[in-house]
């Protein structure tokens, strides 16, 4: 190609381009070279009708008339009488059921609409043609109809056969240009009312408004498409503008609010944890440049990942569930008291960006809720199967069951191994064995029967016996808080004679009650004999012992007390001195 010709067809391309834009201005400029404005009077004597004042449309003292006018012409207002304060006057683009005045059916695009005492100016350019209404917001009688008819221009930028001033969605997208309207949201140089994607996010604005778009050319249906009279899409069922979606509810439509891509950003972690343990787990997600809003649901398996339902779901269909779901349309999910049936079960977060159409759903990784139940004493036997909840040799119904605390410590007695918080374990105090004093029975190792109860302790078989109730009074000993003997006294020596009564004294202090046992030597404290009540001797097992009579044969005999805390076997028994009795002759009888 020579160079001539490759300076030539830009030139070509150049001019064309001109050429358009001179053709645009210049039918902008017949639309408008027979546009008119109206300026119109608007007063009331009452709250039944308006009067119009117009020279422009012939109203003179006219109650509440009909008005025709073309697309580019401007209608304005003048509602600043003194006889409106009562009577806003709106331009509506339809009546409600009642036929009176709703302000979600009140067009946009005019200055003052719907307000009291100031001039509403409403340019007609650009405005959709079709059947409009001015209406009293407080008096539903008071309205008028606006017919507002096209004038023509020929350009049809949908290529459906109906120009632009007739057609109601210039560009086949679904939505009405009336809610389109000429803004340009993403600033690309075209209006929302000719532009596929106005939020410029690369998802159309026929797929965010909620529409199909079967063939992704970024208007409504299918093509071929056929058209009614004034532009829409035959097999489109138009949606108003309360009715296009705005799925992320912000008060935002999703065809005008820019999206971009989700990712993930962290992945919930496992855990394993006791039963009524309080667990979390925590995801998350970003969209690229932090634009659009992230919607959370929480996911949940029961079948090792076989299905997976929305946690809201799971709790509305399963009303008796395990576990307290809170917080599960979040990034952090919270179960209150999990249970042992929940072990197992798997948690996810599903990412969405309900706004923007054409990006993919993003899940995290799964965590898996691992649950354990208490086992208190260690023998692999859950509390609640385990009849001896603390391996003490006491079953758990015999120290009271589920909550009795007898030493409100906080602890109940079947956890407890000092239950009545004397100091002394309760195997000891029950009867039992607890050679390494872990308050245990026996030694290690243990072995257990399914329902926890011991039959060996190193080694040794053991079996369920009634605890000791050593001082009878009707409490178990381990369930009776005790104290070994705190101070004692010790018996003073007897002179005496034959013949005579004569008693030995001690006394003990102690919690618990003592129990005396009086002990006799007759070869100077070499070896001791327990004593009992018989013969002279009595109170053998009391605080005083009593000799009646003494004899001369008891001369040098030497007594002492052993007292000792039968109900408190941790405490140590306490052996008085010991005291002599001296018994002399009686040669004259006289005693």
């Amino acid at each position: 190609m020579s160079s001539n010709s490759k300076e030539f067809i830009p030139a070509i391309s150049l001019f064309c381009s001109r050429l358009a834009i001179w053709f645009i201005l210049l039918i902008s400029s017949i639309t408008n070279l027979f546009a008119t404005d109206y300026n119109i009077t608007v007063t009331a004597a009452g709250s039944s009708n308006y009067i119009f004042n117009s020279s422009g449309l012939n109203f003179t003292d006219t109650n509440d008339p009909d008005i025709s006018v073309n697309v580019g012409d401007k209608l304005i207002f003048d509602a600043t009488s003194s006889s409106l304060a009562n009577h806003p006057f709106a331009i509506v683009s339809a009546l409600n059921s009642s036929g009176g005045y709703s302000a979600s059916n009140k067009v946009s695009g005019i200055a003052n609409n719907g307000e009291n005492g100031v001039i509403i100016t409403w340019d007609l350019t650009g405005v959709a043609p079709g059947e409009y209404w001015y209406i009293c917001t407080l008096h539903s009688q008071m309205k008028g109809k606006i017919t507002v008819t096209a004038v023509t221009t020929g350009t049809d930028s949908d290529g459906d056969g109906v120009a632009d001033d007739v057609d109601v969605d210039d560009d086949n997208d679904g939505i009405l240009d009336t809610i389109e309207g000429s803004d340009d949201t993403d600033g690309d140089g075209t209006i929302n009312s000719l532009d596929l994607d106005s939020d410029g996010d690369g998802c159309n604005d026929v797929e965010e408004a909620g529409y199909v778009d079967g063939d992704s050319d970024g208007r409504a249906g299918v093509t071929p498409s056929e058209y009614t009279e004034d532009g829409k899409v035959k097999t489109v069922i138009y949606k108003t503008a309360t009715q296009i979606d705005d799925l992320d509810g912000n008060g935002t439509k999703d065809y005008l609010e820019k999206g971009s891509t989700l990712s993930k950003v962290s992945d919930p972690t496992s855990v394993n944890v006791l039963e009524y343990t309080d667990v979390t787990f925590t995801s998350s997600g970003q969209t690229l440049g932090d634009l659009g809003t992230i919607s959370y649901s929480w996911q949940i398996t029961s079948d090792d990942g076989d299905t997976w339902t929305n946690v809201e779901t799971y709790v509305a269909n399963n009303t008796n569930h395990p576990g307290s779901y809170e917080d599960f349309k979040t990034t952090t999910l919270k179960i209150d008291s999990v249970t042992a049936e929940m072990s197992g079960f798997k948690y996810r977060l599903l990412m969405q960006t309900l706004a923007f159409k054409c990006d993919l759903d993003v899940t995290s990784a799964s965590a898996q809720l691992d649950v354990f139940k208490l086992d208190s004493d260690g023998d692999k036997i859950p509390d609640d199967t385990d009849l001896d909840d603390d391996n003490d040799g006491i079953l758990d119904t015999v120290e009271g069951g589920e909550t009795r605390d007898t030493d409100g410590d906080g602890t109940p007695n079947r956890l407890d191994l000092d239950s009545d918080g004397d100091g002394c374990n309760d195997v000891l105090e029950a009867g039992f064995t607890d050679a390494n004093n872990d308050g245990e029975v026996g030694i290690p190792t243990l072995q257990v029967d399914n329902r926890g109860r011991i039959f060996s302790a190193g080694g040794v078989g053991f079996s369920y016996n009634t605890p000791k109730d050593l001082d009878a009074n009707g409490t178990y000993d381990f369930m009776q808080a005790g104290g070994g003997i705190t101070a004692s006294t010790n018996p003073d020596g007897v002179v005496t004679t034959e013949g005579s009564s004569e008693t030995f004294t001690v006394s003990a202090t102690a919690v618990s009650t003592v129990v005396y046992q009086w002990q006799r030597s007759i070869n100077s404290g070499s070896s001791w004999t327990n004593l009992s009540n018989s013969g002279p001797y009595s109170g053998t097992t009391t605080n005083t012992l009593t000799i009646n009579p003494v004899t001369t044969a008891m001369n040098g005999y030497q007594f002492r007390a052993v007292m000792r805390t039968p109900s408190y076997l941790c405490g140590s028994d306490v052996t008085s001195s010991s005291a002599q009795l001296v018994a002399n002759n009686d040669f004259d009888g006289d005693g």
